[in-house]
């Protein structure tokens, strides 16, 4: 497990610049209660997926729905290595728009984060996205992991950043790699202590994902995050069960106030921090739509008709002041009527009230919200219902939908390796 720090007082010795924002792109998983799914469906996953989880389907005719807002639309996948792939998909937006995905033959790896199919620009208002599985097979090939939208609304549950997203300033700039197991087959890693970036973004939380090494005692990464120039939070990993694994959950916000924040990342010893990516829960108020509550309606009546009755509450209180003030008036006509009468040696004596009020105060103390950071740990390999594993990586450096890269000889030693690097 990792080890989480908190400095009292201390920062990150530093200094990042800010960015402005961009559009936002949605991210549903596959779990989604936003996606319908209708016919046989089964669930799975692995670590190298969105939220661990993956479905898919055995049964030809099987589909799924999903309903967004948004002016493009991109359904991401695993594909499982196959000699004669026997599976494909469908994809409709409106039941106008489409296309087929069909797995590339003659793999011997499995990949990840496969665009299966990528609309084109669309108007920007709600549309309707249909997935059928057109052909399957039993052990199945092709797994639905995750659906992103561009949008300009600001309603939707998680919004993605990518490492390469224009919004994170990198000081300097960070080494860029790709490999099959990140998301957009992207990352960026730290080179020396004291390399940082900073993302601005809006939103009430968010979750940093990156790649761990494996090193030995001392050896292992030492990264600070800061939001909105507080306490620090430290981020040292512990013992990773391979050499490297990916989509660790770095770093958690907790809960934030609504508005926008700050985050800056700032690596405290020469072990790489890798970036993948991040997950932004927006503002629960930042909606495009204007929601008139139900209760509205009732308050103003409420606010309307409390005018009467604080007229008639005015004049019962006047009415019964002037009783009161008539009878004091009669009591000090009798007192001074009955003082004439009695000898001058009489005395009224009237009584002397010294009220007084104490009360105290207890100020509240507000807690504070907690940032604690945490890894989350690779899990085993997903199984399939015939029980053969798909645990193998795809050869690296391969972008999205480009199938004839995919389709290239590459020397063995060169797809096995992690992580390649281009030029920063």
């Amino acid at each position: 497990m990792p080890t989480s720090i908190r400095a009292s007082g201390s920062k990150p010795s530093h200094f990042c610049a800010l960015h402005n924002t961009a559009m936002n792109t949605a991210i549903i998983d596959d779990r989604d209660a936003l996606i319908r799914y209708d016919g046989n469906w089964s669930e799975t996953g692995g670590a190298d997926e969105f939220n661990s989880t993956m479905t898919w389907s055995a049964v030809q005719g099987a589909s799924a729905s999903f309903i967004f807002v948004g002016t493009s639309v991109t359904v991401f996948g695993t594909v499982a290595a196959s000699d004669s792939p026997q599976a494909s998909m469908t994809f409709l937006v409106d039941g106008i728009i489409g296309g087929t995905y069909t797995p590339p033959s003659n793999t011997t790896f499995n990949i990840h984060h496969e665009a299966l199919w990528v609309s084109p620009t669309l108007n920007d208002a709600s549309h309707t996205l249909a997935i059928t599985q057109t052909a399957a097979q039993t052990q199945g090939e092709i797994f639905l992991d995750y659906i992103m939208y561009n949008t300009t609304s600001s309603s939707a549950r998680s919004y993605f950043i990518d490492d390469r997203d224009p919004r994170i300033i990198y000081i300097p700039a960070w080494r860029k790699f790709g490999s099959d197991v990140d998301f957009q087959h992207t990352s960026q890693g730290s080179t020396s202590v004291g390399d940082c970036f900073v993302l601005e973004f809006e939103g009430k939380s968010i979750s940093f994902y990156g790649g761990i090494n494996n090193g030995s005692a001392g050896q292992v990464l030492n990264a600070s995050m800061v939001i909105d120039g507080g306490t620090p939070t430290y981020f040292v990993p512990g013992t990773q069960p391979e050499a490297e694994t990916n989509n660790n959950l770095i770093f958690y916000s907790g809960e934030l106030s609504e508005g926008n924040h700050t985050l800056v990342v700032t690596a405290e010893n020469d072990y790489t921090v890798w970036v993948d990516y991040f997950v932004v829960t927006p503002n629960p108020t930042a909606t495009g739509e204007l929601t008139i509550p139900a209760t509205t309606s009732n308050a103003i009546t409420a606010h309307s008709s409390s005018k009467p009755r604080a007229l008639v509450g005015i004049l019962v209180g006047l009415t019964v002041g002037a009783i009161i003030l008539i009878g004091l008036s009669m009591t000090v006509a009798l007192v001074m009527q009955r003082r004439r009468k009695i000898s001058r040696r009489s005395k009224l004596q009237t009584p002397r009230y010294n009220s007084s009020w104490n009360s105290s105060f207890m100020p509240s103390n507000a807690g504070h919200s907690q940032i604690t950071p945490y890894v989350h740990t690779r899990s085993a390999p997903f199984v399939m219902s015939s029980g053969s594993e798909i645990d193998v990586p795809l050869p690296v450096g391969i972008l999205l939908g480009d199938k004839q890269l995919r389709e290239l000889a590459i020397p063995a030693e060169v797809a096995r390796n992690p992580k390649v690097g281009e030029s920063g």
